[in-house]
């Protein structure tokens, strides 16, 4: 049988600055959606550069998009 492709994945880390209390402050909340905002943006350059060397790529958010249209999740 002939495969036709590979899933692969990688993982991003970006420093985040831990919650001091139980329940997450404003500057938590900002951080969180600052680090979100972030981490996309790195997909998706990645998957771009990715794309530039002739492979197929997408970013997390595209695939939970694909994925969504093909009733996968």
């Amino acid at each position: 049988m002939k495969q036709d492709f590979i899933i692969y994945g990688n993982a991003i880390a970006l420093q985040v600055f831990p919650s001091t209390t139980s329940d997450p402050s404003k500057e938590y909340y900002d951080e969180y959606n600052a680090v979100s905002k972030r981490l996309r943006e790195t997909s998706n350059y990645l998957a771009e550069k990715i794309k530039e060397r002739g492979f197929n790529a997408y970013s997390h958010v595209q695939m939970l998009k694909i994925c969504s249209q093909i009733s996968i999740y």
